[in-house]
């Protein structure tokens, strides 16, 4: 998508260090948050639904309305960051594609066992500490 069709102004912005922000966003499942932060230390926040069909469509159009609130145009973004927690919602949901794992023979349990990740690494009995594997044992293949 155009940053024209969101009707973002592209020229005739401040150039001045003084006006310049960075803009942060993360696009989630349900929400698409920005935060603009200003030289001087002030924050400006806007949150609008996301759109799952086509993430940048949120993106956009949340840009513009914190470029209109700020009173500045897009040549005023001095740093642009984007994050998403889609998938890492999609993981801890367990939604999303059923997906195996390749890797070398032998090490086919290496994640799921997390020797480095026990409270106590000298308990013979000690459970599991680690979470469930999103690809079960049963779809992991060890290769040559």
């Amino acid at each position: 998508m155009d940053a024209d069709l969101v009707g973002l102004e592209m020229n005739g912005d401040s150039t001045d260090v003084a006006d310049q922000i960075a803009i942060g966003v993360d696009v989630g499942g349900t929400f698409t948050d920005f935060v603009a932060s200003y030289p001087d230390g002030r924050l400006l926040f806007e949150k609008i639904p996301s759109t799952p069909q086509d993430p940048a469509t949120a993106v956009f159009m949340g840009l513009e309305r914190l470029l209109v609130r700020a009173g500045l145009g897009a040549g005023a973004v001095a740093r642009f960051a984007h994050g998403t927690t889609v998938a890492t919602n999609a993981i801890l949901e367990r939604k999303g594609a059923r997906i195996g794992l390749l890797t070398t023979q032998g090490f086919e349990d290496v994640l799921e066992i997390g020797r480095l990740e026990r409270s106590n690494i000298y308990d013979l009995f000690l459970g599991p500490e680690t979470p469930t594997f999103v690809a079960p044992r049963r779809r992991r293949l060890g290769m040559r």
